[in-house]
């Protein structure tokens, strides 16, 4: 928030996409950031230094769906950055296909990552700015088909849906803590994310990781007093996003 300074957080999902700008546009404000992923096995340092500005940086090992696994990497940002005052929830999975031809497996699986990782990493962080009186943030990565539906989109629609509920349900029980939950919901984004999508590649008109990391860090450092409950970031031509 305005006026405070170092912040101290974490990133689910922040090894690619728009979680890596996010992570890299922490590090560019002189932030300590964690980036629990699947992605590593390991602990990696990550540092900035610029301008006399220096964040650091480090993902640690974590798979969402699995609650000891959350409870461990919930430790490691604390031992690396002391006590931590914001969590960006981007951890995310698509499958695009017809009901009838989406498997139960990727139904499962959207599930398990974009609603029971929200769920499990909302829970351990709210509980703790609860515990600590923390006026913390939480924000969620959402997207804009959680609030309408498209072809092929009705598993990960589901999930969208799921979490903007989520969002909306938590906001409303952090108020009296003053916990910030906000939820973002960008359209089309250029990135590796829609690999699963039959005829969708990146392309000039849509998004930016960037775009999205830029408004998630304006709702970070607003004034303790103003909360953002959900912001939509839409690509200027309309073609699917």
């Amino acid at each position: 928030m305005e006026g405070r300074g170092v912040r101290r957080g974490v990133i689910v999902g922040a090894w690619r996409g728009i979680g890596r700008a996010l992570f890299e546009g922490c590090l560019s404000r002189g932030w300590q950031v964690v980036g629990p992923t699947l992605s590593v096995r390991e602990i990696r340092e990550a540092r900035f230094e610029r301008s006399g500005v220096e964040g650091k940086g480090w993902w640690v090992p974590c798979d969402v769906r699995d609650s000891v696994q959350v409870e461990r990497a919930w430790e490691e940002v604390c031992r690396l950055v002391g006590v931590p005052d914001f969590l960006i929830y981007n951890a995310g999975i698509g499958y695009f296909a017809p009901l009838d031809v989406l498997t139960p497996d990727q139904w499962d699986e959207m599930f398990q990552v974009n609603v029971r990782g929200a769920y499990l990493w909302a829970r351990r962080v709210f509980s703790f700015f609860k515990e600590r009186g923390i006026a913390g943030d939480i924000v969620f990565i959402g997207s804009i088909a959680g609030k309408v539906g498209f072809e092929g989109g009705t598993g990960y629609c589901a999930t969208k849906f799921a979490l903007r509920g989520l969002a909306k349900s938590l906001m409303e029980e952090g108020r009296k803590h003053r916990i910030r939950v906000s939820y973002i919901a960008p359209g089309t984004v250029a990135t590796e994310f829609f690999r699963n999508f039959p005829g969708l590649e990146p392309a000039e008109w849509m998004l930016r990781p960037e775009d999205v990391a830029r408004v998630v860090l304006n709702v970070l450092t607003m004034r303790g007093g103003a909360l953002v409950d959900e912001v939509v970031v839409r690509p200027v031509e309309r073609v699917g996003g």
